[in-house]
């Protein structure tokens, strides 16, 4: 959880690791367990607070945004792609457009879709194939 005593910690750092500029944060926005749906209420607080003590902030997607295979997104990472795009895709880019236009006045200035390990043949559980990071991707 995100308070004012956590973002003053932040502030201790002090200019030494501000490298020429404000702290950012990278802010880890993931769905709840099981439900598969992101708490934007919870991320927009924690982003505003960061926003209002000055911290920069970059949204960072992992495969703990959009899971496939939950009741949410019933779809497959590593379905077949087709014309670029299959239905995980679909999903995870409606997700991701939801939860940007929600987030968009809270000081995120970027995000991060994230794939890690996505080098392992056959893929690690829950990571996309190459093939289909890249299409994710375009």
């Amino acid at each position: 959880m995100v308070d004012q005593n956590s973002v003053n910690d932040l502030l201790l750092l002090g200019p030494g690791l501000q490298l020429g500029g404000p702290p950012n944060v990278r802010a880890d926005i993931r769905a709840t367990r099981g439900a598969n749906v992101v708490p934007t209420g919870a991320h927009a607080n924690a982003l505003q607070l960061y926003r209002s003590n000055g911290i920069l902030s970059t949204g960072l997607l992992t495969r703990n945004f959009d899971v496939g295979g939950s009741p949410n997104n019933p779809h497959s990472e590593n379905d077949n792609i087709i014309a670029m795009s299959n239905a995980y895709i679909d999903h995870f880019v409606g997700a991701v457009t939801s939860v940007i236009n929600q987030l968009v006045n809270n000081g995120v200035g970027s995000y991060i879709i994230w794939n890690e390990p996505h080098a392992a043949n056959p893929p690690t559980p829950g990571a996309l194939a190459p093939r289909n990071f890249a299409a994710l991707l375009y």
